[in-house]
């Protein structure tokens, strides 16, 4: 989490983003200072400031004010953690390491949107939304990671070789809860967990010398333990030097890609 939040601190603006949704300013003076109505209430009268500089902006109207993750909590209804997964996607890709947080940062959206997902979740013992939202978990509902992704500048080739999409441009994981597996604090695979009796379970169909070219560890996901179905202390993946949710998912890291 603390990654994304200096990622996205360095990555955009305050003031372009209410630019690109239409707020209207004016300079004060030769400061980095402008003012405009308020999204967040209405007024007749400009009282919401926003110092381009410091990335922080404040309104005398109703006496709010914070950093661009604040107004997206405010002004969306959102929770800190949703915030930064929805600022996550704004931020154009530049690499595989990008892609796949662009992609679990879309999962995650999407969970909410699907009650069968969590319900998934709950029969698994898994029932605080604060915990879901740390680790990452997400939902693919198929048929549009695809169209969101490629807005985002990622092509068909990249999403193909990534293992995110298939020949035909679905999404690979469709109808699976996600679970991002990370190691010091990068991406380095995602495990889907179907609902269904067939293909219960699949992982990126990356070789290693897709990792290898791209830059992604993959040899010490080769290296984790099988574990068993049931439920194991969350602790367990810490250990391993390892963050990621295989407690939940009770699988073992593949040996060789899954067709």
């Amino acid at each position: 989490m603390a990654e994304n939040l200096e990622h996205l601190k360095r990555s955009l603006s305050l003031l372009d983003y209410l630019r690109r949704s239409n707020w209207t300013a004016r300079r004060m003076g030769t400061t980095a200072e402008f003012v405009g109505l308020c999204p967040l209430h209405r007024e007749t009268r400009p009282s919401f400031y926003v110092n381009g500089r410091k990335n922080l902006f404040y309104c005398h109207g109703c006496g709010r004010g914070g950093d661009l993750i604040r107004f997206v909590e405010l002004s969306q209804g959102l929770s800190f953690r949703q915030s930064v997964a929805r600022l996550l996607q704004e931020i154009p890709p530049t690499g595989p390491g990008d892609v796949l947080e662009q992609a679990v940062a879309f999962y995650q959206l999407q969970l909410h949107r699907h009650s069968e997902a969590v319900r998934y979740l709950q029969q698994r013992g898994l029932r605080d939304p604060v915990l879901i939202q740390e680790l990452g978990i997400g939902y693919a509902p198929g048929g549009s990671l695809r169209r969101h992704l490629g807005d985002r500048g990622c092509s068909f080739d990249l999403l193909l070789r990534m293992g995110l999409i298939n020949d035909q441009g679905r999404d690979a994981f469709c109808r699976r809860v996600i679970f991002p597996c990370r190691q010091q604090s990068q991406i380095v695979n995602l495990y889907g967990r179907s609902r269904g009796p067939l293909r219960f379970f699949l992982w990126l169909l990356r070789s290693p010398a897709d990792h290898k070219n791209d830059g992604l560890p993959y040899g010490s996901l080769r290296q984790l333990p099988n574990l068993p179905r049931k439920y194991i202390p969350s602790t367990a993946p810490e250990r391993s030097g390892l963050q990621c949710t295989f407690w939940l998912v009770g699988e073992g890291a593949p040996s060789q890609r899954l067709g």
